[in-house]
C-alpha cells in the first residue's frame, strides 16, 4: 500500500477476485464431471484403515485400468 497506493491495492484486489470467481466456476464444472465408477463409502471416518483398504486401493487399482472414479460418504 505504501508504494502503490490505495489505486494499486484496489487493482490487486479486483485481480484477486476475478481469479477467486474464476476458480470457483472451474470447481463447480468440475463437480459435474461424469464418473465410471462411483464408490458409495459408509466406514467410519474415524478409523482411516477400513476406508483407505475398502475403497483408497480399489480405486487406485481402476484408475491404474484407465477408468475413472469417485468416492461419497454415506451417513445414515
Amino acid at each position: 500500500v505504501a508504494e502503490e497506493g490505495i489505486g494499486g491495492l484496489a487493482g490487486r484486489t479486483k485481480g484477486y477476485l476475478a481469479r477467486a470467481k474464476k476458480e470457483k466456476e472451474f470447481q463447480r464444472e468440475k463437480s459435474r464431471v461424469y464418473r465410471d465408477i462411483l464408490f458409495i463409502s459408509g466406514c467410519n471416518e474415524q478409523l482411516p484403515h477400513p476406508h483407505r483398504y475398502r475403497v483408497v486401493h480399489q480405486m487406485e487399482q481402476l484408475e491404474a485400468g484407465g477408468y475413472t472414479c469417485d468416492t461419497v460418504y454415506f451417513q445414515e
